[in-house]
């Protein structure tokens, strides 16, 4: 459906160079000039929600450009950052420069993230998760949205403020809060949580 509006819009403007400022001015000469009637539908009905200061449709590469604070929301993950590219042809949101994904009480903080809804999201570049009162830094991770767990590797540490996990790679299940450790590990537990 996007791919037929994207076309629909490229051959209904191909002779025509204009450039529109707002969707209003768009939906004012679309209908005066064209006698076509737009609207902008309410934001609650898509699965999706793109924004930011400058968005380009690239129909040679299949994809849009998002430059300068982008936010993009599904369901309930919020995402955050500086530049984002949406590839049509695998459906894959890709974001960099200080991206920030939020989903109810985490948040993943990073220099890059590939998103593939509504199954995985891969960060990767100083990578750091904050969930309730748990931190934990790795060079990558990769948040299954669907299972609520989250995969950490190279480097990766978790800790809060008795416990501390270090090793190659620490998978946490955010759901049962529950960690399971790859490669040589060094884990400190506290007693003091028992004796409560």
């Amino acid at each position: 459906m996007f791919l037929k509006f994207l076309f629909f819009v490229f051959f209904l403007f191909y002779g025509s160079f204009n450039l529109y400022a707002s969707f209003s001015d768009l939906s004012t000469d679309l209908e005066r000039y064209h006698g076509i009637k737009a609207y902008f539908p309410k934001v609650d009905s898509f699965d999706v929600v793109v924004s930011s200061k400058a968005l380009i449709f690239h129909l040679q590469e299949m994809s849009l450009i998002g430059k300068n604070d982008t936010n993009v929301t599904y369901k309930n993950i919020v995402v955050n950052a500086r530049n984002l590219r949406y590839n049509l042809a695998d459906n894959t949101l890709s974001f960099d420069n200080d991206v920030l994904v939020k989903r109810d009480d985490l948040s993943l903080i990073c220099d890059n993230a590939r998103i593939s809804f509504p199954k995985t999201v891969h960060v990767s570049g100083d990578v750091r998760v904050l969930y309730e009162e748990y931190i934990a830094e790795a060079n990558t991770a990769r948040y299954d949205i669907e299972r609520n767990q989250i995969s950490l590797q190279g480097d990766a540490v978790l800790y809060d403020s008795f416990d501390y996990v270090k090793a190659h790679k620490i998978d946490f299940d955010l759901k049962n809060e529950s960690v399971k450790t790859s490669g040589r590990s060094k884990i400190n537990v506290s007693t003091k949580q028992l004796a409560e």
